[in-house]
């Protein structure tokens, strides 16, 4: 992300922001919501957002609607999730990580670390692939 950046002349600014509770589970939404729209009513709020799971785009796009932000206009929203997001009614532009060719590779050289502890392994690359919503 920081070299696409600077590649791009751009800034780049990692946040990690303390959300309370289990998205999945449903907690602590509000109080989720609350503190992203705090952080998009800052006056040098971002423009666009990568979340790590598509149950933190979902309470960032709900703070960005309350806030009166229109997404993909005012706020970029892409997510990280291993299916295509959909969440609020809305296509998440999603990056999407293949978990079952990731585990079958991790199974693989745990595999050949069993057979051989001493051998080195190549780094594996399993590529994701972009899914276009309208968020982004």
């Amino acid at each position: 992300y920081q070299s696409a950046m600077a590649a791009a002349g751009l800034p780049a600014e990692i946040v990690t922001l303390p959300l309370p509770g289990n998205a999945r589970a449903g907690s602590s939404g509000e109080a989720r919501a609350a503190i992203l729209r705090d952080w998009l009513s800052q006056r040098n709020r971002p423009d666009g957002v990568v979340t790590y799971s598509a149950w933190t785009a979902e309470p960032l796009l709900y703070a960005a609607a309350q806030l009166g932000m229109g997404v993909p206009d005012d706020l970029s929203v892409t997510t990280i999730e291993d299916e295509p997001a959909l969440h609020l009614g809305r296509l998440v532009t999603t990056v999407v990580l293949d978990v079952e060719k990731l585990a079958a590779v991790a199974v693989e050289m745990l595999r050949c670390k069993i057979t051989a502890p001493t051998e080195s392994l190549s780094v594996q690359k399993i590529v994701p692939h972009l899914v276009r919503g309208d968020t982004a």
